[in-house]
């Protein structure tokens, strides 16, 4: 599904947990944010909301502002972005909670942590 929103769109996130059968994806587009979420890697529901990307900031992050929040039997959340002609990956074994109360340098993190708020990304398949 990554492979798949990143081909398309040239931008996917996603949140998957060490414990949980289920997984969240996401995309952006020009003015849209579109997202699944997955149950034993099948896609199970899926929402669109109106939004503006903020991608163009991807390249100003500082990937260590997630280490507060290391934790390695938790969950994951990875993106994978092109800008300028630039591939940005990432993955951190976090608590997705603990990123949630954090404030970031970064507004890349800040937005992408709002978002995950926002739009209850996680929420909906974790409760």
């Amino acid at each position: 599904m990554v492979a798949t929103l990143y081909a398309d769109n040239e931008n996917a996130f996603y949140i998957k947990s060490s414990y949980a059968t289920f997984s969240t994806v996401w995309t952006y587009r020009a003015d849209k944010i579109k997202i699944y979420y997955l149950a034993k890697g099948r896609v199970v529901d899926e929402i669109t909301h109106e939004t503006r990307s903020y991608l163009d900031e991807v390249s100003a992050v500082n990937t260590f502002e997630f280490d507060s929040c290391m934790q390695l039997d938790s969950e994951v959340i990875g993106y994978k972005v092109v800008f300028d002609d630039k591939v940005y990956e990432k993955r951190f074994p976090v608590d997705i909670a603990c990123i949630r109360q954090q404030n970031y340098e970064s507004s890349f993190f800040q937005k992408l942590v709002k978002d995950i708020s926002k739009y209850q990304i996680w929420e909906t398949q974790s409760n």
